[in-house]
């Protein structure tokens, strides 16, 4: 199955070494469980032990039963978690589209729970669903929307392990090794490491350094990839986690072309590893297609004949041992959605129902409280007309705080242009004629020195203007701004600005485009002054009513009550009142993310 060369993308992450695992005990535990409440949690809990040995059988068989104890349970974590489960499950099997589905579940469920963590879960297992359906762009999408809704505080003793930060950036970084954007891969990883180390996570932390070295064999520099792939094999020894490791064994197989002693070497390291501790299947199989790799690239036709032959063993297993499974689930899904739409349009008809009992009930309580509802509805009107009479000056001053404020910056811009840019082109004539009154070799050479100071003043000041009064957002937009503005950013060789837009370009005002980008351009000179950083990125994600705004740099940090008071700051804030939008900022040693909501709607 092709998902198979992809299994880094989630398998890696989320699936635990199969030994000490509690299936035994816990089947023990459900037999004994006096309430469904009980039974419930243990059965799931079991249907999760076996997707953690890679049994997916049993697995779906458990997380069946699950669903039966629910039956037509109302809408709670535990559903949204059987829902997660599911998409996954659906994920190791090959069914993308079904994985999609219930993962969109997820989402919409987790909406109405108003819980960002399972929001964000739901986002990943869309992504990682979308990426082995080759639709790479929304993949990129749901997983950014995954690290958006993730919150600051994360709760990791739930029913199922939570979707982490490190997991939302290991995998962009692997979604952009595969697009081949490597120095982007490298930034998110890079974020993924951050995460796994603070988190002290066993499992993640290895699993990042061997993204590394995979990276790292993509842009050729095979020494930093044998350093990162060691470095995995010693992290993953000590949580004995022999999948990684066994990967590891394949990887450096390939960082030694022409080498045929050191690619056998870590070939039967390998072949030692899968006899001794019996590695999962699906690890095997990633392990023999990178051995081929490596043998047809150092002509080495014996043992690739022989890989090839236990891959062919391998996948003949798995196929007899999926297909009667995949035809089985397929048909109980397809079943299961039919008995939900009949329950829904049996609900639909007894709502009905009701609605007409409620109505004659309900009329006749409104016909009591009427005249009362009418006088407490007109005070009402009158305390809102007074709060929106209020809110519209509040808006009315910020406005005109904003259109004094650019005023002064065309007018400023203006003069620089016309009147110290003319005068400077004045004075560099004049010195010019100075040439003609016959100068010695020394006062000819400062003279030039002293024009060129004033052409480079020159540009300066055109830069300057253009900055205080970008003409393209007139002409081109916010999008075509923000990129000619970071062209002038990027020649900097120490410090560079990455741009990315998504979704369909929403048309805004000129006067609230030139806010945006007042406050994008505020952001980057706070990072150029103060954050110290080498990196940056600034992405807008349109939606159908929201602009999502995130700025971030891989600076040093700042303390947010220390610049609460700054000028800058304050800039910033009086433009995002006038949206009526909102700003999250998360800021450590490692960086800072800026996140900016705007409504579309409550835009004036």
């Amino acid at each position: 199955m092709k998902f198979f060369s992809t299994l880094l993308f989630l398998l890696l992450f989320l699936l635990g070494t199969a030994q000490n695992l509690p299936t035994e005990t816990t089947i023990k535990e459900f037999r004994l469980c006096k309430t469904k409440e009980c039974q419930i949690k243990k059965s799931f809990l079991i249907a999760e032990s076996y997707l953690e040995v890679d049994d997916l059988k049993a697995s779906q068989k458990w997380l069946d039963i699950t669903k039966n104890l629910t039956g037509d349970k109302i809408i709670d974590t535990t559903n949204v978690f059987i829902h997660s489960l599911q998409s996954e499950l659906f994920y190791y099997n090959g069914l993308f589209q079904f994985g999609i589905n219930e993962a969109e579940k997820v989402i919409t469920n987790s909406f109405l729970l108003k819980d960002s963590l399972l929001i964000s879960s739901g986002y990943f297992f869309k992504g990682i669903n979308l990426y082995e359906l080759n639709d790479f762009k929304e993949a990129q999408i749901m997983l950014w929307k995954s690290r958006v809704y993730q919150p600051k505080n994360v709760v990791t003793k739930q029913l199922r392990s939570p979707i982490l930060n490190e997991h939302i950036y290991n995998n962009l970084a692997q979604l952009k090794q595969q697009l081949q954007e490597l120095d982007s891969a490298i930034w998110y990883n890079s974020k993924a490491y951050f995460y796994a180390q603070k988190n002290n996570s066993k499992r993640g932390i290895p699993n990042i350094e061997q993204t590394y070295s995979l990276i790292f064999l993509d842009k050729n520099m095979k020494d930093d990839a044998i350093f990162y792939l060691n470095k995995s094999t010693q992290s993953a020894k000590k949580s004995n986690y022999d999948d990684i490791i066994l990967g590891n064994y394949g990887y450096l197989m390939l960082c030694y072309p022409n080498n045929a002693a050191e690619v056998n070497k870590w070939f039967d390291k390998g072949l030692a590893l899968i006899k001794e501790k019996k590695v999962n299947i699906s690890y095997q199989v990633v392990f023999y297609r990178t051995a081929i790799k490596a043998f047809k690239n150092n002509n080495q036709l014996e043992q690739l004949a022989f890989a090839q032959d236990q891959l062919i063993k391998i996948n003949r297993k798995i196929s007899l041992n999926n297909n009667d499974y995949i035809q089985n689930i397929t048909k109980q899904y397809v079943k299961n959605e039919n008995k939900m739409l009949k329950q829904e349009l049996n609900l639909s008809k007894s709502i009905k129902e009701k609605q007409i009992f409620y109505f004659l009930v309900v009329g006749l309580l409104l016909i009591s409280i009427g005249l009362w509802y009418f006088f407490k509805q007109r005070q009402r009107l009158k305390n809102q007309e007074i709060e929106t009479l209020k809110n519209n000056q509040e808006i009315s001053n910020l406005e005109s705080l904003i259109d004094g404020e650019e005023k002064e910056r065309k007018r400023i811009a203006q003069e620089l242009h016309d009147g110290l840019n003319g005068d400077l082109s004045a004075i560099k004539y004049r010195l010019s004629t100075l040439e003609e009154a016959g100068l010695s070799p020394i006062d000819t050479e400062n003279l030039g020195k002293v024009i060129t100071m004033i052409d480079d003043s020159c540009t300066q000041i055109r830069s300057i203007s253009h900055n205080l009064m970008p003409s393209s957002i007139l002409e081109y937009g916010l999008i075509e701004t923000i990129k000619e503005y970071l062209i002038k950013i990027n020649t900097s060789d120490h410090f560079r600005v990455d741009f990315q837009s998504y979704g369909n370009y929403i048309g805004l005002t000129k006067k609230n485009e030139t806010i945006i980008y007042r406050i994008i351009q505020e952001l980057v000179t706070n990072i150029l002054k103060h954050s110290k950083a080498t990196e940056a990125m600034i992405q807008l994600n349109y939606r159908e009513d929201e602009l999502v705004i995130t700025v971030e740099d891989n600076g040093i940090g700042f303390n947010l009550d220390s610049v609460s008071n700054g000028i800058g700051h304050k800039n910033i804030q009086t433009r995002i009142a006038f949206l009526n939008a909102h700003m999250d900022v998360d800021s450590s040693a490692n960086g800072t993310f800026y996140t900016i909501t705007i409504d579309i709607n409550k835009l004036k």
